[in-house]
């Protein structure tokens, strides 16, 4: 059972008798000795001249043989727990009444049981306020509590510990970034010590060895409060004797000398309050305003809601209870989000800020083609805006990294960000070497938290900044074909190859073009309404102009890849050519719908043969779907998740049978949802946009728009209702789009107007002035009567 609190993770297991939770830290990676990257730009004019005769692979295998002969680098640096605490309970008669569960709205893990006639309870949290793990033992009868409670490394049997001094961990799985390195144990060095009431853990990492290790420290301190009983230090735990009530506070540090850090968490530790209640207190007041920004309620049975997830899966897997499982699936995605994410932190990864393994799937990196971009989808629709700060810090922290690559493979100013990475940004050497799209699509996200917060000194400070390295890198890369257009070589559309070329570096991926596009048309518009750049602003239209225009081909599906010799390969879990669709919005039904039928007919062909597909493929779907209209659609590509992807804990499982779990589906649910209810452009509000026939009423409150607005939206579609409530922090003017004809409205507004739209009877124009909560109620129409020209506006 997961809890969190943005820096600091914790997995509960709730083994009654044999409790173990083990801690993480969003900083702890085994960290080796940062590679140098190989200038190989010389060589890029002949890679470019095999792409342009068509010897796609021979270009690839040329250019990576280039880079891989000079470079020892074997890929990112493993994410790894931070040790687990023990606590064992006295085994008293036979146990009965057992619960366990996770409290989104306040963060805390229970788990509680009786035995005896005696109800036991344990709780914990990661508090927010304090930074420090807090869990409290009780009982209902006095004198009850008989315990052992240790800190032990994860991975480690109690019996493995020794003396607690120069501990290692003797099983250490092989890292699929790193096959040539075997190692038995894992590299690092751990002291334990106890003492009265108090213990601490000391780690060192290795220096030097099979991974080049550069070495450092980490480790915890963890005091215990009694209350009646006795105890006494034993074997490195603490022993507990018929006690009425426990307290265990823990503090972690990261990449800091143990000596100055355990002092440091030893004296906060003494600062705090030793009460359960008061702790909570001041972690909730701030973990619980983030999470009830936004809520969801679909209509249903309540029966289900009350189920426990093992329940409730089951009741799905027999066609019962959807609407349940989905508002659990949003609210658990929000939920762990805020506990995967805080300003000052390092970004979610691959697996949010849990992990239990030294060498986990992909290192638990940062994956820049879907994973972290989808991690944060929900985040500024979803009201927690707070939650993508560590993504910009990241990002940042590497620009030198990111200008190394692109002047050292391409031989480009600007940046150029990998497909993974971790501890540092320099390129990996795999295949997929020549794709260029990463840097463009990640500032995406800086684009839109200014529309989404109106935060202007972000634009002019962070985003346009990061916007113009993008753009910079662009105006070196790009060639030019015969007939004056932009050409891409080489260019890589994620994870795919054309099914009839067996290459990943190609030319005019889709998805490049639309990225391309989409940054430096963000880049114009922020410069223009600053009155900056206006050179460089040439230059970039100079460079929008002459992009090449999407392709359809004979099927009628937005083509992959817009060269005419490169041919679609549906069989893939990836959709990257659809970028223009979704995450981006340049296509729309109102723009250009001869597009959106091209989309919608390639995502159906995704749909059909979805190869190998991971669990974050179908919140992707639902989304793009959502885009096109279709909620029923999207619906049934999020019920493919349940039950063969869902875990009893909501944690999901990267494919089907395969026991990995990812963080970017299970937020990806969260995000899909928000794109069926409200959908924003800077000027238009589309409400319920993709409602599917499964969700006839609801409501959503909360959800942020691109203008700023915050809008809540209850709806009744059996009775043609609909209610909306809009906020805005300026005075602005939206269109709205209604999910059917409007056949009257109203508002509660003397200063908020409404008008008609040259779009259409779903369509109406909506003036707000700034800070004044103004609802609005409509009625809707499947066919509006034909002797109407105009609906009633009261």
């Amino acid at each position: 059972m997961p809890t969190g609190n943005g820096q600091i993770g914790a997995l509960v297991f709730g083994d009654i008798e044999n409790e173990t939770v083990i801690l993480t830290h969003d900083a702890l990676f085994i960290r080796s000795e940062k590679p140098e990257l190989p200038n190989v730009s010389e060589h890029l004019p002949k890679m470019r001249d095999m792409i342009a005769a068509g010897q796609y692979e021979k270009a690839r295998l040329f250019f990576k043989q280039k880079i891989d002969q000079n470079y020892d680098y074997q890929g990112p640096d493993s994410f790894h727990p931070a040790f687990n605490i023990t606590v064992d309970m006295e085994n008293t008669g036979k146990i009965k009444n057992e619960v366990r569960g996770v409290n989104f709205e306040t963060g805390e893990v229970t788990v509680g049981w009786s035995q005896d006639n005696i109800d036991f309870e344990r709780k914990l949290f990661v508090s927010r306020k304090d930074n420090v793990i807090v869990m409290g033992i009780k009982a209902s009868k006095p004198g009850a509590l008989t315990c052992q409670i240790g800190i032990l490394p994860t991975g480690l049997k109690r019996e493995e510990l020794g003396d607690g001094n120069n501990v290692r961990v003797p099983r250490f799985p092989s890292n699929p970034y790193k096959p040539k390195i075997e190692l038995t144990q894992v590299p690092i060095t751990f002291d334990i010590y106890a003492n009265n009431r108090e213990m601490s853990l000391e780690a060192y990492y290795d220096v030097g060895g099979s991974y080049n290790m550069v070495g450092g420290e980490y480790g915890g301190f963890a005091q215990i409060t009694v209350k009646g009983g006795s105890y006494e230090t034993h074997d490195l735990q603490l022993n507990v004797y018929e006690a009425d009530e426990i307290l265990l506070l823990c503090r972690l540090y990261a990449n800091k000398k143990s000596e100055p850090a355990l002092k440091s968490a030893k004296d906060k530790l003494n600062a705090l309050a030793k009460d359960y209640d008061t702790l909570l207190n001041r972690h909730t007041a701030l973990h619980r305003e983030l999470y009830l920004r936004t809520s969801l309620y679909l209509d249903g049975d309540d029966r289900f809601r009350k189920m426990s997830n093992e329940e409730l899966v089951d009741q799905v897997e027999k066609g019962k209870g959807q609407n349940a499982m989905f508002e659990r699936l949003f609210d658990f995605g929000r939920y762990a989000l805020i506990c995967s994410s805080r300003p000052g932190s390092m970004p979610a990864n691959l697996q949010g800020i849990w992990n239990g393994e030294y060498a986990p799937a992909w290192a638990s990196d940062y994956h820049n083609d879907i994973n972290i971009q989808m991690a944060y989808f929900q985040a500024l629709p979803g009201n927690i805006a707070e939650t993508v700060l560590p993504y910009f810090d990241f990002y940042e922290s590497q620009m030198a990294d990111f200008r190394t690559n692109a002047q050292h493979i391409f031989g480009c100013r600007g940046i150029l960000v990998p497909i993974s990475h971790t501890t540092h940004g320099l390129m990996y050497k795999a295949t997929f070497t020549s794709w260029t799209a990463a840097a463009g699509w990640l500032a995406q996200l800086y684009y839109d938290y200014w529309l989404f917060t109106g935060d202007r000194e972000f634009l002019e400070k962070r985003a346009i900044p990061f916007m113009k390295k993008v753009a910079l890198f662009y105006q070196d890369f790009v060639l030019t074909d015969n007939e004056g257009k932009i050409l891409f070589a080489p260019s890589h559309s994620p994870e795919n190859s054309p099914s009839n070329v067996n290459s990943h570096s190609v030319v005019n991926a889709t998805m490049d073009i639309a990225v391309a596009k989409e940054l430096l048309n963000n880049l114009c518009h922020s410069c223009e309404m600053l009155g900056i750049e206006g050179e460089n602003i040439k230059k970039w239209r100079q460079i929008l102009k002459r992009l090449p225009g999407y392709e359809i081909n004979s099927d009628g599906a937005l083509k992959e890849w817009t060269h005419p010799a490169l041919k679609d390969n549906y069989n893939h879990r990836h959709m990257s050519h659809l970028y223009p669709l979704f995450p981006g919005y340049e296509i729309m039904p109102e723009t250009h719908p001869e597009l959106v039928k091209a989309c919608s007919i390639a995502v159906n062909e995704r749909m059909r043969t979805p190869g190998t597909a991971p669990a974050w493929s179908f919140p992707l779907m639902a989304c793009i779907y959502a885009r096109l209209g279709d909620g029923n659609s999207a619906l049934n590509a999020l019920k493919r998740i349940v039950p063969d992807y869902v875990m009893p804990n909501l944690f999901m499982l990267m494919e089907k049978q395969r026991p990995i779990m990812q963080f970017d589906a299970t937020s990806g649910v969260a995000a899909a949802i928000l794109e069926t209810l409200v959908f924003s452009t800077p000027d238009m509000i589309k409400l319920l946009p993709a409602i599917p026939k499964d969700w006839q009423k609801g409501k959503i409150q909360g959800v942020k728009t691109r203008s700023g607005i915050e809008v809540d939206v209850m709806w009744d579609l059996q009775n043609s209702k609909l209610e909306t409530v809009f906020l805005s922090p300026h005075d602005c003017k939206v269109i709205l789009k209604f999910p059917k004809p409007v056949e009257a409205i109203s508002m509660n507004s003397t200063k908020a107007k409404i008008s008609n739209s040259l779009l259409g009877e779903s369509f109406r124009v909506l003036y707000l002035s700034a800070k004044e909560k103004v609802a609005l109620s409509a009625d809707l129409n499947n066919i509006l009567d034909k002797g109407r020209t105009k609906p009633r506006v009261k």
